[in-house]
């Protein structure tokens, strides 16, 4: 199943990927093959601030007073990534350890040729910089933000069990995650091109890596993805959309959770 679901990530990413602008200016990838993008096109770099920065890190930085583990599913293009490293910028306060899945990287090339860095105002060498680091290893990128991307997929994080405090890891058995998560960037392909990144077993998943209060937010506002997250037990919230779009989803794992405060 594993091998089926990588050989079918691959086709999307290899056949027919080309470059597709967006309202904003930037510029997203397109994939002919399956007739979807990696981003709105309302705007690749709004869509990801708005519904990543402004409605996912900057409220679980103004709940948690400690570091925040975050984890990314999706890690494509690494735009989610560059805005977080530019936000923990700003807001040197701010810890994060940032975990991002991805089982089968875009290759380098094929990102160098998108134009982010203009828009966001980071440099190319940076932005490549980051996607050349080795895969499966620790980085210290700031003194408020560690960062690893891991090239396997959810079911493979999820299925190795965390490291014990302390403990070291083993050549028999590696363990990917030390603890769970106060956020996840939820930014898998549309349900309808990826639709078991979507069904419940997999949104149990994800409940289940997440940390008591903490959220997990998404482009994706359909209906039967908020009602299977609140059959799970997360507390379910429609903010606006990016850019025009009506709504997104923002859930949060306490079902008495009041806007700030932790029962």
């Amino acid at each position: 199943m594993l091998i089926q679901a990588r050989q079918k990530i691959f086709s999307f990413y290899m056949e027919n990927i080309r470059l597709e602008p967006t309202q904003d200016g930037s510029f997203t990838l397109f994939s002919e093959q399956f007739q979807e993008i990696y981003h709105s096109r309302r705007g690749a770099v709004q869509e990801s601030q708005h519904v990543f920065i402004q409605e996912g890190l900057e409220k679980a930085s103004s709940f948690f007073a400690k570091k925040i583990n975050l984890l990314e599913i999706g890690w494509g293009t690494g735009l989610n990534f560059v805005l977080t490293y530019q936000y923990l910028l700003r807001n040197p306060h701010v810890q994060v350890h940032y975990v991002a899945l991805e089982p089968i990287p875009v290759p380098v090339d094929l990102v160098g040729h998108l134009p982010y860095f203009s828009q966001i105002g980071i440099k190319k060498e940076l932005f490549l910089h980051f996607h050349h680091l080795d895969w499966n290893k620790k980085y210290d990128i700031l003194p408020n933000f560690s960062f690893e991307k891991l090239n396997i997929t959810l079911d493979e994080f999820y299925e190795s069990p965390p490291a014990p405090k302390g403990g070291v890891n083993t050549k028999e058995e590696t363990k990917f995650r030390e603890e769970n998560f106060d956020l996840i960037y939820f930014d898998a392909f549309a349900p309808s091109k990826q639709p078991e990144m979507w069904e419940i077993n997999t949104l149990q998943q994800l409940y289940n890596l997440t940390n008591d209060f903490g959220f997990l937010v998404t482009y994706c506002a359909k209906g039967q993805l908020k009602r299977d997250l609140k059959t799970l037990g997360f507390t379910v919230e429609s903010p606006n959309g990016a850019m025009g779009k009506r709504e997104m989803t923002r859930a949060r794992k306490n079902n008495n959770y009041e806007l700030g405060i932790k029962n």
